[in-house]
């Protein structure tokens, strides 16, 4: 996997900031590349922050 990683600029580009998050190695970082399609399934960082449950959503109720 990392030869097909170090072959493609773009995904180099998208593999180098993903993997640097603690906790997050080669099969985490290629998951999440492959799942969103290289982050291209996300109009913005908060949509992919959802998705990934890093980010909470309030209703109208929870005020």
């Amino acid at each position: 996997m990392p030869e097909l990683i170090n072959e493609s600029a773009e995904l180099k580009k998208t593999y180098e900031p993903v993997s640097s998050v603690k906790g997050t190695g080669l099969v985490n970082t290629v998951y999440i590349i492959t799942v969103t399609q290289n982050f291209t399934c996300f109009s913005n960082s908060r949509r992919f922050a959802c998705y990934a449950g890093g980010a909470v959503w309030r209703s109208v109720g929870d005020r």
